[in-house]
């Protein structure tokens, strides 16, 4: 009885195992014929070379060439990369379904007709690794938003969603590259328009900045013509007309009255030429266009006329100077023939007087004529030479005759000369001659009153620039007086010898002004005789005492009063003479003798020094 029992249940648990590795194997086997069947007909879309969609009579064939996509079927035209890369991308995710059929599991083989696939509604075609690809569309499944469909390898029916049909493109233009021109458009080299009123032409330099060509030569706006350009090249096609069109006649595209643009790209053996015509019937907003190479008519935004139409004048270089003042490396006042003063910018970013003499410079007030020529523009381009037709005159008048040049220190930058040629109401505005342009400019006037022709005015204005540290004594003499205050042990600064005090507060006052003594400006280069500017009766002499490392004592002489107020005044040894303000006066000549304590005098260490002897 147990033998029997154990008998039974042993033949139990090995049927119950049987079925189950049956049941399990073919699972397996239709997940493993899915999984094959994805990996088979799944699209890659960086491989897909050609995709093919046609519904009913309607079949469209778009074709990778020289790696771009073009359409082939039904036009032949730039097909729109965008819009193709968002549609393989798409069909790659699409996923198959459910397996209807044709399996080793299930060998029945569905009828197409009973899902739409005899004759099938749609169908799919792309190629892909040199291989052909055909997928059938059918109806619509009635539960679960599916969609069957068919391949032709094998004519094994699936389900997949029914978003295929939707991601489709209603009609071919929307598969069409509406752009006008292609390529990078940074690397647009020139600009050639041809319009009624005559030919432009912009080029592109070697560095980077753009020129006129036509009408005339002359520097255009390296800005304006970047973003007219960048206009051009982002203009769009609004809709398709007609195709096949050998006579452009009614769309107002006969090559003598329409207007053609051509832009020239590097890398590109030809120029990609674009003709505008007449407006579309209806839209007023919009033109007729066609390209060089094609027999399609498609309608654009008029605002590419109004592009194509711009002024010459707007695209010209309105800048006077070319170059940032930063990369000024000399300038040059002339008047005719007869150089005024040179300027040239140091390693230190100073400027320095080269000519008539070698001085220091002021490098705010160089700076500042430097910005004001700058920030000028042109306010007007004159198309007729200097004095024929200006202010009605018919012959040439005077010619100003200064010039101002400007060199640059970039490689390329080179210079810029300009001509005053004369002032119009009353130097408000002014004409100039750009270097060797023969027709003048106008602009502003405050560039030219801004610049001022005495070589002095360029002058440094720093006298002394002496730290306090090394100083070991101030003299001084006013008539028949004479002080010197020398510091102590603490660095306090004392009185020497008797006499009145020549400052009125402190001490310190003059040190700090002596040290950093700076000139409210300069009068003349050079002075034969001490008999000008009260040289000859100075009303003070000022010594500053030097310890022995930092060098040779330094005077100050100041002369006669000047009527515009302040004094005159010049350095031992040197005949330039320059001028000190009313508040540098006041701290630097004595006041009225007052009795004055001085300290205990101590023996000096400096011998005598006759102050007025220059020699």
């Amino acid at each position: 009885m147990r033998t029997r029992t154990t008998w039974w249940l042993g033949t139990s648990v090995l049927a119950v195992g049987i079925a189950y590795w049956w049941w399990e194997g073919r699972t397996d086997l239709a997940a493993r014929q899915q999984l094959a069947a994805q990996a088979e007909w799944r699209i890659r879309a960086d491989d897909v070379t050609e995709l093919v969609w046609q519904r009913g009579r309607d079949r469209w064939v778009c074709r990778r060439v020289d790696g771009e996509w073009r359409l082939v079927e039904p036009v032949n035209a730039r097909a729109d990369a965008g819009e193709l890369d968002r549609l393989l991308t798409k069909l790659e995710r699409l996923l198959p379904g459910d397996l209807l059929g044709g399996t080793e599991t299930d060998p029945g083989q569905p009828d197409p007709a009973r899902y739409g696939l005899f004759p099938p509604q749609d169908r799919v075609e792309w190629v892909q690794d040199g291989r052909r690809r055909v997928l059938y569309i059918g109806r619509r499944a009635p539960l679960g938003n599916r969609l069957y469909v068919m391949r032709s390898a094998d004519e094994t029916i699936w389900s997949v969603s029914d978003d295929l049909l939707g991601w489709w493109p209603e009609t071919i233009d929307q598969l069409r590259d509406r752009m006008l021109f292609t390529g990078n458009p940074h690397r647009i080299y020139r600009v050639d328009v041809r319009r009624r009123d005559g030919f432009l032409q912009v080029q592109r330099e070697p560095d980077g900045s753009w020129r006129l060509v036509q009408p005339l030569t002359a520097a255009a706006d390296r800005r304006v013509v970047r973003e007219w350009v960048d206009q051009l090249f982002t203009e769009r096609i609004t809709s398709f007309v007609a195709e096949g069109v050998s006579d452009g006649t009614v769309y107002g595209l006969r090559e003598e009255d329409a207007t053609a643009i051509t832009l020239w790209i590097e890398g590109q053996g030809e120029g990609q030429t674009i003709w505008i015509g007449g407006a579309v019937d209806g839209a007023p907003d919009t033109i007729y266009a066609r390209r060089q190479s094609g027999r399609s008519v498609f309608a654009v935004p008029a605002q590419l006329r109004q592009l194509a139409r711009i002024p010459t004048e707007e695209l010209r270089d309105r800048r006077l100077v070319p170059f940032p003042i930063a990369t000024v490396r000399e300038w040059q006042l002339w008047r005719n023939t007869e150089r005024i003063v040179t300027l040239e910018r140091m390693n230190t970013n100073d400027w320095t007087v080269t000519y008539p003499a070698h001085w220091p410079a002021e490098k705010e007030r160089v700076n500042a004529i430097l910005a004001a020529w700058s920030s000028a523009r042109i306010k007007r381009f004159h198309d007729t030479p200097y004095g024929l037709g200006i202010n009605g005159a018919e012959e040439s008048p005077a010619i100003d005759g200064r010039t101002l040049v400007l060199a640059s220190n970039n490689e390329g930058n080179g210079s810029v000369r300009l001509r005053w040629l004369a002032p119009l109401d009353g130097g408000e505005r002014w004409l100039l001659q750009q270097g060797d342009q023969e027709l003048p400019v106008e602009i502003d006037g405050a560039p030219i009153a801004a610049t001022v022709w005495d070589p002095l005015f360029y002058r440094g204005r720093r006298i002394f620039a002496i730290d306090r540290t090394h100083v070991r004594q101030l003299s001084w003499q006013h008539g028949i007086h004479e002080g010197r205050a020398e510091p102590d042990a603490t660095g306090r600064w004392r009185l020497l010898n008797g006499g009145p005090t020549p400052w009125p507060t402190a001490i310190e006052d003059v040190l700090e002004t002596l040290t950093q003594l700076e000139a409210a400006g300069f009068v003349a280069d050079r002075i034969e005789s001490d008999n000008h500017y009260g040289f000859d009766e100075p009303q003070a002499l000022w010594t500053i005492g030097l310890k022995a490392e930092a060098g040779i004592a330094r005077h100050l002489i100041i002369g006669a009063p000047r009527s515009a107020g302040g004094v005159y005044a010049r350095t031992r040894g040197q005949r330039a003479v320059f001028w000190l303000d009313a508040t540098t006066a006041d701290v630097l000549l004595p006041t009225p003798e007052s009795d004055v304590t001085p300290d205990p005098p101590t023996r000096s260490t400096e011998p005598d020094r006759q102050l007025i002897n220059d020699e």
